[in-house]
């Protein structure tokens, strides 16, 4: 009898160390993946933006009516 309580013990032991490793698991891979939507953010606020932040180079026309 008290072999089958140890066994019962050792395996509820076992399910619950394996629950806690993927919980944990499944925590880490949502804390990266949060990070890699933050990323492809702010990717898509830097393409979006690139064109009302282009640098515009003077041209021949412009340096002409300047002076």
């Amino acid at each position: 009898m008290n072999a089958l309580i140890t066994k019962t013990k050792s395996a509820l032991s076992a399910a619950a160390l394996f629950a806690f490793g993927a919980a944990m698991a499944g925590l880490g891979l949502a804390a990266v993946s949060l990070l890699a939507i933050f990323a492809l953010v702010a990717i898509g606020a830097a393409i979006l933006t690139t064109p009302f932040l282009a640098i515009t180079q003077p041209t021949e026309e412009d340096t002409a009516a300047a002076a």
